[in-house]
């Protein structure tokens, strides 16, 4: 185990196991069908259903849109190389195009409530 998967073990003690939905006749495994226990997980939180690998690339993809280098991302997603990673970068340049339609959409309110300007008579002074 490496430090990162250590931390649990020594805030909760060495029954604790590493793995979120462990093996429930051996804790150092992990469970092999996950859906019944995701299903029921979610069901307990009062979550709306979602498949479990949106959670996979939802973390990718963040990780990618703040900059974290390639090879870091693909290792803690457990891939061996970066070539995955294509497409979370598609989900970030959608994040991004959605980001600016929505600048676009408040400069499009801002200039539509403003009154129009009042060009003063020609000889008028003001």
């Amino acid at each position: 185990m490496n430090r990162m998967t250590t931390r649990p073990v020594r805030l909760f003690g060495p029954e604790f196991s590493s793995y979120v939905f462990p093996n429930p006749h051996d804790p150092s495994k992990p469970l092999k069908d996950l859906r019944r226990s995701w299903a029921k997980a979610l069901e307990d939180a009062g979550l709306q259903y979602f498949w479990l690998y949106d959670l996979r690339h939802t973390l990718a993809s963040r990780l990618t849109q703040a900059g974290v280098s390639p090879v870091f991302v693909a290792q803690i997603i457990g891939h061996s190389s970066t070539s995955i990673l294509s497409t979370y970068a598609r989900a970030i340049d959608e994040y991004r195009r959605d980001a600016i339609h929505k600048v676009e959409d408040l400069r499009d309110d801002h200039v539509s409530s403003q009154k129009p300007h009042q060009i003063p008579p020609s000889g008028s002074v003001q």
